[in-house]
């Protein structure tokens, strides 16, 4: 179980994630993708994201989309639980014999492109978008200078 302001979250034998909105007591989506039972997870607050660890892999979750935003998996340690440090943005990961740590990125940027909903988290495509966003911006600007003075 996790929670997250009025949101529940739990994990299940049945390789789901269950979000219930619990100010109505309703189960609002079932998050599917693990292979074997969800063992744990955890909620990044800041974020607004679950992680999940099954026996198959480690799973970052936008709960509310549904998209899995990144994902590791070992096929030699069978994952157990998990542990989130928001002061360095890694994740402490329990596995049979040992204990993984991985890095979350630094940034996650949401990018809406013609509705589609995805994140990103490499360097070059954040400048690639932030250079087409402003291009987009400044292009806007210059249609809105050519109306007014095409009004005058």
């Amino acid at each position: 179980l996790a929670m997250d302001g009025n949101m529940l979250i739990t994990g299940s034998e049945d390789c789901t994630l269950c979000v219930f909105d619990m100010h109505h007591r309703l189960l609002i989506k079932r998050l599917h993708g693990h292979k074997r039972a969800v063992r744990d997870l955890t909620v990044i607050e800041s974020a607004g994201f679950v992680v999940s660890c099954s026996f198959d892999s480690v799973r970052v979750w936008d709960y509310v989309s549904g998209q899995v935003l990144k994902e590791f998996q070992s096929h030699r340690e069978g994952f157990r639980c998990i542990k989130y440090n928001a002061d360095t943005r890694q994740l402490f990961v329990g596995a049979n014999k040992n204990i993984m740590l991985f890095s979350l990125p630094d940034k996650l940027v949401k990018a809406i492109d013609d509705d589609n909903v995805r994140y990103i988290n490499n360097e070059a495509e954040i400048a690639e978008l932030t250079r087409r966003t402003r291009n987009e911006n400044n292009n806007d600007d210059n249609d809105e200078e050519q109306e007014t003075n095409d009004n005058d």
